[in-house]
């Protein structure tokens, strides 16, 4: 059975490195930050 547990800053930038050109345009769309910025403020 699936755990879920809450995300931590290191994983937030660990993805934030690993998007796909199409999810970072999003993010930078919808947020107007730097994927980067917008998954850590997630976290």
């Amino acid at each position: 059975m699936p755990t879920l547990k809450p995300a931590s800053v290191t994983e937030a930038l660990t993805l934030s490195q690993d998007l796909r050109p199409e999810d970072e345009s999003e993010i930078r769309a919808m947020s107007g930050h730097k994927p980067v910025v917008s998954l850590s403020h997630g976290v």
